[in-house]
């Protein structure tokens, strides 16, 4: 048997095989680890999580299905996909937020701007106002109660219908406000008033009736500042003070109040059927906690906390804690339900169904129980 050469031409389509073969497998290669890449991130992220464009400084709610996002810009409305449902333009340097049903409410702490936005974008408003606003407060039903600085008097009470009509406005013409709150059914107007009696500083709550001039009542609650107001599903006012909650009846009673024991108050979020609240005790080596309170200032559960709160979120039967690392979900006995940690978030938003999200600027990611 005689040994011969393999001639390089009849090894031409043998190695033009070969290469076609090799980068095909390459290219399935790198398609398979394209996806095996592509979800694992978006295991990280989560596949709901909400990726939206906006500047700092920024803040975010919950709206139905979507996202409300209030920025410099103006306040905008996330779909879970990330894309824009609904906008109003509008110069907000220091935006605050707040939602109620399908209507989101946005201003500008300090400047002369507050916008109305339904989650559908079928009604949009820019409310008229010319002075700085300081708070707000609004309805399901897209009612918006604005509290601003007054042209020609100290303070100005004003209510809004959901098309940006005016339909209430009263002056204050001795007293400061410092908080505002609207009825759920808009009849009824709660504000801080901030004063002097008898040579000596005094805050008080006032209540009007929205048709109406005369004040419903006025209730004094000595020299703590009040920072916050609001009227809880069954009429039940809440008051926020430096140091105590109070808890008030639509015709003036003082159905009671809470305050820490040696500590302060930290955070507060209003759910339909009571108060969730943050305290720091100082004699307990500055140790935080979260409490439950029932409609009557009455401590209904308490939990340790591990960490210091960052930001407090609460919805039907449940209560989300943020602290540097963690996050925490509670349910109405203040029982755990979901505990994870997470990376950068700086603000917390509770869902009714017990999932929570974890918001960081340009990014809401779900967590579920």
């Amino acid at each position: 048997m005689s040994n011969s050469a393999v001639s390089p031409r009849r090894l031409l389509p043998l190695f033009l095989g070969l290469v076609v073969l090799v980068i095909g497998l390459f290219a399935a290669f790198l398609l398979l680890n394209t996806n095996a890449l592509d979800g694992a991130k978006r295991r990280a992220t989560g596949s709901d999580t909400i990726v939206f464009d906006a500047d700092e400084p920024c803040t975010a709610a919950l709206l139905g299905q979507t996202l409300a996002v209030a920025d410099p810009a103006g306040l905008r409305l996330f779909n879970a996909d990330g894309t824009a449902a609904a906008e109003r333009s509008g110069s907000l340097a220091e935006p605050a937020l707040l939602t109620n049903g399908r209507f989101a409410l946005a201003y500008d702490v300090g400047g002369p701007c507050a916008l109305l936005l339904r989650d559908d974008g079928k009604t949009a408003a820019t409310l008229p106002v010319d002075t700085a606003v300081y708070d707000a407060a609004l309805t399901a039903d897209g009612d918006a109660a604005l509290l601003r600085a007054g042209a020609d008097c100290l303070a100005v009470l004003e209510v809004y219908d959901r098309t940006g009509t005016l339909r209430y406005r009263r002056n204050s013409n001795t007293q400061y406000l410092s908080a505002c709150a609207l009825s759920p059914d808009g009849a009824l107007l709660a504000a801080a008033t901030a004063g002097e009696a008898d040579a000596a500083f005094e805050s008080a709550v006032e209540l009007y009736r929205t048709g109406k001039e005369e004040v419903v009542f006025r209730l004094p609650l000595g020299a703590e500042v009040l920072c916050d107001l609001a009227f809880l599903s069954d009429g039940t006012l809440c008051a926020v003070g430096e140091r105590t909650l109070y808890f008030l009846s639509a015709d003036g009673a003082l159905l009671g109040s809470y305050a820490p024991d040696g500590g302060r108050l930290l955070r507060w979020s209003f759910s339909e059927d009571g108060v969730s609240v943050l305290t720091e005790s100082f004699s307990a080596g500055t140790a935080c906690s979260l409490l439950r309170l029932d409609r009557t200032g009455a401590v209904l559960a308490e939990a340790a906390l591990d960490g210091a709160p960052l930001s407090l979120s609460s919805a039907g039967s449940y209560t989300a804690v943020l602290t540097e690392r963690k996050l925490t979900v509670f349910d109405k006995q203040l029982r755990v339900t979901l505990e994870a940690e997470h990376s950068g978030s700086r603000l917390v938003l509770m869902r009714d169904d017990g999932v929570a999200y974890a918001v960081r600027t340009g990014e809401a990611q779900p967590f579920n129980p």
